[in-house]
Formats: structure tokens, C-alpha cells, sequence
């Protein structure tokens, strides 16, 4: 009866997370779907528009699911007008799904309805790179697909006969439907450990538009070699943002930040308050105050000599700035004299430091560098948005639980790395003693054999 029970322990608690890959969907597919310029880099929601595909129902169905930071359920919702033709993708009809389920009588005056149906993911029954064909990396073996019964989601009108995609909300705290948390239901249900996700970016695509999106286990376990366990600190996040309970974003508080021009600090940046991830953000948004700074201490011999120019463009009641360089005379320019910008998080005893840096914050397309951030004139200014360029950089875990961000620090690379400028410091100085020195035994010898001379 022992051996039973640990067997169902064991089964219960087996260590199992989601692997969802991602891409941005084709522009002109998306255009079809919703006539959105994913060109338009300006705005206050310019997100990437990433994609990932999972099955559904009975007879398995595929489902176009799209990646938002702006609500934490899974909801399908209705592809009006599609042109099959142009589009050549197949939407799922729920209408075709023997296992979806209503679970309430349907009011025509709300939004969303709730349903229930099963789902298939990917899991980690195999390594993660073994999901693959061998033939084509990018291919996924559908046959990995696991399924899970009669998970919750939202339908958002009563026509079943239309087509549909998936909404999966990775938002912190949405205020709308919050009974229905789609990652907390999978911890619930058992599918997952912990209700947390990050990201692997495909590394050798440089858009941050391809990887695979970790839902249910920590880094430190499921990729062991990269990221350690001694590494990791918590951040915890920030409340009050807003004034109230239902803040949807995952924003933390700095503690203080500057600017830092050839290992000189230049000005201190203690306006930036707080930063707020949004995954799939492209376009990293700033305070005004932060370009007046970058202005001083870098871009304005640029601006004067054309090499570089801001333009400023009025966009969501919003004054926005964008700076582009030309490539062909800003790739001359020496990267050590752009400053980097640093913030420091307080985590116990421990300092936090996180920094942008030149390789971070400039971007090649064809004949054009562009800057990436956007500085915003009356948009909040104590707060930096940043999206893929900083989850590239830094690897993060959002942890809907204990409300908490964790991020890895290799300490022991920048103990590391302060060691070599010390060492190199010391060699440097070593070396010169021994030049001053040979020098000086030199100087001491004519001394002494002019002294002879003399009494000779």
C-alpha cells in the first residue's frame, strides 16, 4: 500500500513544464487578421506580433495562438472576413470540436463566455532540443503533443461557426476574469510545478521574434548547464504602481540608476523609478529627460554633422522622439564613448545591477542604425518600458505566486572581470616601476662615472 502511494506521489509530482515555440506571423497574414502596421514602431503598444500553435478538442484541432502581456487568461476570439486564399493558414472552428463545453447559460451582453475544452502541449517528457525533427531544427514533432483534459478558456461571441485564434495572456494581474488565470489553472490541474514562465530566444535570430516561450519550471532546472542555481535573485514587484489592486504589468522599483560614460559616472538617472517588462515590446520607451542626457554626453556632435537625427512624432496623445543614424558613417564611431545606463535593485544585502549598453541599444536595417528607445514628452517619466531587448539580455522568471520577478547574475563573472582590471591595473604599474626603475639605475651609473671623470 506504501509502494502505492509513493508511486502516485511521485506520479502527481513528476517534473513536468509547457513548451510552447514562437515566431512573429507573417505580416501579411497578420494584416489579413486584423489590419495591423506591425511597421508602426511608435506607439505606445508597438508589440511584436508573436505566435505560437497548439491543438485543441476531441479531434484535434490546431489553434493559432497569439502571446499578450495584456491579460492573463487563454481566450479564442473571431477571424471575421478571412480570405482563405490569400491567407493560406486554417483557423479552428470550435463549431468542429465534439469536447468544447459550455459551462454557463450564454448572455448575450457579456464579452466573454466560459468553455471548456482539451488541450495538447508540449512537455518535457523529452529534452527540449529533442522536440525537433532532426531533419529541420525548426520543425516540431507534433507527435510530442500531450493532452490535458477540460481546461478553461473564454469564447467572445456566440457564433460557433466561426473562425477563431487563441489569446494566451502572460499579463500579471488583469482585473478582467481573473478567476480565469490560465497558468495558475495549470498549476492547479497539475500540469505544471510553479506557476511561472520565461523565455529562450532562438539566438542566432537577432529580431527576438523566435524561441520558445518555458511555462511551469525554472531555467536553473530545465537548462542546467547555462544558468545555476546560486546565480539567481528575486526582485519583488512593485504594487502601488497604478494606486490600486489591479495592476497587469510587470513593473519593479530601482533603487538608484546613472549614466556612465568610459568607467566615469557622468550624471545619476534617479528620475527612472521604475522599469516595466512587457513581453514582445520591441521598441524600449523612456522619459524625455533620459535623451536630453544621451543628447549631452553622446548624440549631439552627431545631430550637428547629420550623421544622426530625431524626429518627433505625435502618436497616442503622446509626443514621441526617434533617433536614426546613417550606417555608413555611424558604424566608424567608437562604441566605447556611448555611455551605458545602470540600475541598481536592493535584494536583501545583495545589489542588483542591470545595465544598457551600446550592443543593446542600437539596431542595423539595411543603410539605417536605429537608437532603441523612444523617448516619450508626456507619457509617465519615472518609468522605462523595455520588452525582448532586455529579456534577451537578462534571463527573467514571472512569478505569478510570490508576485516576483527572478533574474540570473553571474557575480562570479564580474568578480571575474573586476579581477582582470585589477590584475591588468597592477601589471600596468609593475611594468612601469620596472621601466622607472631601469631608468632610474641608469641615470644613477652616468652619475657615478661622471663623478669619476671629475676626479680624474
Amino acid at each position: 500500500m506504501k509502494k502505492i502511494f509513493y508511486f502516485i506521489l511521485f506520479f502527481i509530482y513528476i517534473n513536468t513544464y509547457i513548451i510552447l515555440p514562437f515566431n512573429q506571423l507573417n505580416p501579411e497574414l497578420e494584416k489579413v487578421i486584423n489590419n495591423n502596421d506591425i511597421n508602426n514602431i511608435i506607439a505606445s503598444n508597438s508589440l511584436l506580433n508573436l505566435y505560437t500553435s497548439i491543438y485543441m478538442g476531441n479531434t484535434p484541432f490546431k489553434l493559432l495562438v497569439k502571446l499578450y502581456p495584456y491579460n492573463n487568461f487563454f481566450s479564442f476570439t473571431s477571424i471575421p472576413f478571412i480570405d482563405y486564399n490569400s491567407s493560406n493558414y486554417l483557423f479552428y472552428n470550435p463549431f468542429l470540436s465534439k469536447s468544447l463545453h459550455r459551462n454557463k447559460d450564454i448572455n448575450y451582453k457579456e464579452e466573454f463566455r466560459e468553455v471548456t475544452d482539451i488541450f495538447y502541449f508540449i512537455t518535457n517528457e523529452e529534452e527540449i532540443n529533442n522536440i525537433y525533427d532532426k531533419k529541420n531544427f525548426s520543425h516540431i514533432n507534433e507527435d510530442k503533443y500531450k493532452s490535458y483534459l477540460y481546461l478553461n478558456c473564454l469564447i467572445s461571441n456566440w457564433h460557433f461557426s466561426d473562425n477563431y485564434t487563441g489569446y494566451l495572456g502572460l499579463g500579471r494581474n488583469s482585473s478582467y476574469y481573473s478567476q480565469y488565470h490560465f497558468i495558475k489553472e495549470l498549476k492547479e490541474k497539475s500540469v505544471i510545478n510553479y506557476s511561472i514562465w520565461s523565455v529562450d530566444f532562438n539566438t542566432s535570430n537577432k529580431n527576438y521574434d523566435k524561441g520558445n516561450l518555458i511555462i511551469g519550471e525554472y531555467p536553473h532546472i530545465y537548462s542546467s548547464q547555462k544558468f545555476k542555481k546560486e546565480n539567481f535573485y528575486k526582485i519583488k514587484l512593485f504594487n502601488d504602481y497604478f494606486n490600486e489592486n489591479n495592476n497587469n504589468d510587470w513593473i519593479f522599483r530601482i533603487d538608484n540608476s546613472y549614466i556612465l560614460k568610459i568607467n566615469e559616472v557622468r550624471t545619476s538617472a534617479n528620475y527612472i523609478k521604475f522599469i516595466n517588462i512587457i513581453f514582445g515590446l520591441y521598441f524600449m520607451q523612456a522619459p524625455y529627460f533620459l535623451f536630453e542626457q544621451l543628447n549631452f554626453l553622446f548624440f549631439e556632435k552627431y545631430f550637428e554633422n547629420e550623421i544622426c537625427q530625431f524626429q518627433k512624432v505625435q502618436k497616442d496623445n503622446d509626443e514621441k522622439i526617434f533617433i536614426s543614424c546613417s550606417k555608413k558613417h555611424f558604424e566608424k564611431i567608437d562604441k566605447k564613448f556611448f555611455p551605458k545606463i545602470i540600475f541598481n535593485i536592493k535584494n536583501n544585502s545583495n545589489i542588483i545591477q542591470l545595465e544598457l549598453n551600446y550592443t543593446d541599444l542600437f539596431i542595423t536595417k539595411k543603410d539605417k542604425i536605429f537608437f532603441s528607445i523612444v523617448f516619450s514628452l508626456h507619457d509617465r517619466q519615472d518609468t522605462l518600458k523595455v520588452g525582448q531587448i532586455f529579456l534577451y539580455k537578462y534571463k527573467f522568471v514571472f512569478d505569478y505566486d510570490n508576485a516576483e520577478l527572478g533574474v540570473y547574475i553571474d557575480n562570479n563573472l564580474n568578480n571575474r572581470q573586476n579581477n582582470e582590471i585589477i590584475y591588468i591595473i597592477f601589471s600596468i604599474a609593475f611594468l612601469g616601476f620596472i621601466f622607472f626603475g631601469y631608468k632610474k639605475g641608469w641615470w644613477c651609473v652616468d652619475i657615478m662615472k661622471t663623478r669619476k671623470i671629475k676626479k680624474r
